[in-house]
C-alpha cells in the first residue's frame, strides 16, 4: 500500500473519531448534571467498596473483590466507578463525562470494524471504497439512536456501556487479524480479541454472547456458505458456541448450580414459563425501537403486561 494511501486512512480515521466525539458530546451536552436514579444508589452512592481514598493495591483489590452475598460482579465497571468516586465523590458531572466518551469511542470502534468488513473477501471486489462512507454513516446511526439514552445518561449503566465497548472490539481485532495472513501481529490481534472478551464479561455479562457474534461474522464474511461443507460446519460450530455459553454461565455466574435461576421466582407472581413468553414480546419491543425509537416509545421503565399465555395478551 502506497504511503499516500496509508496518509489518507490514518487522516479519515481521526477525522471520523473527531466527528462522532463531536455528536455524541452535542447530544448528551445537556446530561453533565442528570442525578442519581434507582441501582445508582445501591451500587455507587451507598457501596462503601467504590468509595476509595487513595490509588493503592489494596483499595483497588477491594472494589473488585467479589463479595460473598453476590452471585454475579462485575469488577471492571466497579473499578471505573472507583476511580470517579476517588476524583470527584459523588459529583455526577464526571461520572457522565466518562460514560459519555465510552460512548463516543464505541463509536469509533464500530466505525473501524465496518471499514474491516468491506475489506472481507465477500464484500471487498463489490463496493470499493464506498466501504468508508457507509462505515462512517453507520456509525454516525448508532452514535445518535435516541435508544442509547438510558445506556449514556443512566450512570450505572456504564456497565453495558464497557461491556458494548470491549463487546466491538473484539469483534474489530478478530476481523483484522483474519484479513492478515500470518505473524506477530495477527497473534497479537488474536489475544487481544481473547483479552476484550474476558473483560467484557467483567463489565457485565451481555458480552458472553460473543462467540456466536464471530462464528456469524465468519460465516457471513470469510466463509462460502454455497459449499454444503461450509455450512455443515458453521451450523456444528454455533451449536457448540451455545453449549458453551450455557456451561460459562452455569460454571462462573450460577456457581455451578443451573437450578439456583428459580430462586429468584419465589419473590416474583410470575412463572419461569411465564417469562420466557413475555421475554420474546420484549424483545420484539426492543428492536423495533432501534428502528422507531420515537420519544414516547422510549422509557426509563417500561410497563410490560405478563404473557400468561402464547395469546395473552
Amino acid at each position: 500500500m502506497s504511503e499516500n494511501r496509508i496518509y489518507h486512512r490514518r487522516t479519515g480515521t481521526r477525522r471520523a473519531f473527531a466527528l462522532l466525539l463531536f455528536l455524541t458530546l452535542l447530544i448528551y451536552s445537556n446530561t453533565f448534571r442528570a442525578s442519581w436514579h434507582l441501582d445508582d444508589y445501591q451500587n455507587i452512592v451507598y457501596n462503601n467498596r467504590v468509595h476509595i481514598e487513595e490509588l493503592s493495591p489494596h483499595s483497588l483489590s477491594r472494589v473488585i473483590r467479589p463479595p460473598l452475598y453476590d452471585r454475579i460482579w462485575r469488577p471492571i465497571s466497579f473499578l471505573t466507578f472507583a476511580g470517579n468516586w476517588y476524583f470527584g465523590s459523588d459529583n455526577v458531572f464526571g461520572y457522565h463525562l466518562v460514560n459519555i466518551f465510552i460512548h463516543a469511542l464505541t463509536s469509533w470502534v464500530i466505525f473501524l470494524t465496518v471499514v474491516r468488513i468491506f475489506r472481507t473477501p465477500v464484500l471487498r471486489d463489490k463496493y470499493g471504497d464506498a466501504g468508508y462512507l457507509i462505515a462512517l454513516m453507520s456509525a454516525v446511526l448508532w452514535t445518535v439512536n435516541p435508544i442509547h439514552t438510558q445506556a449514556v445518561t443512566y450512570i450505572v449503566q456504564r456497565m453495558t456501556l464497557l461491556a458494548t465497548f470491549f463487546y466491538a472490539l473484539s469483534l474489530l481485532c478478530y476481523i483484522q487479524a483474519r484479513l492478515l495472513d500470518s505473524g506477530s501481529r495477527k497473534r497479537g490481534l488474536i489475544v487481544g480479541c481473547c483479552l476484550s472478551f474476558m473483560i467484557g464479561i467483567g463489565c457485565k455479562e451481555i458480552a458472553a454472547t460473543l462467540p456466536i457474534a464471530l462464528i456469524l461474522v465468519e460465516a457471513a464474511f470469510f466463509q462460502d456458505l454455497a459449499n454444503p461443507k461450509v455450512r455443515k460446519k458453521i451450523i456444528v460450530l454455533l451449536t457448540a458456541g451455545v453449549i458453551g455459553i450455557l456451561l460459562l454461565g452455569t460454571l462462573f455466574f450460577l456457581r455451578g448450580d443451573l437450578l439456583s435461576v428459580l430462586n429468584g421466582y419465589r419473590s416474583v407472581d410470575y412463572l419461569p414459563l411465564q417469562r420466557l413468553m413475555t421475554q420474546f414480546r420484549v424483545l420484539i419491543l426492543y428492536i423495533s425501537q432501534i428502528f422507531y425509537p420515537a420519544s414516547a416509545r422510549l422509557s426509563f421503565k417500561h410497563d410490560i403486561n405478563i404473557s400468561t399465555s402464547l395469546l395473552t395478551p
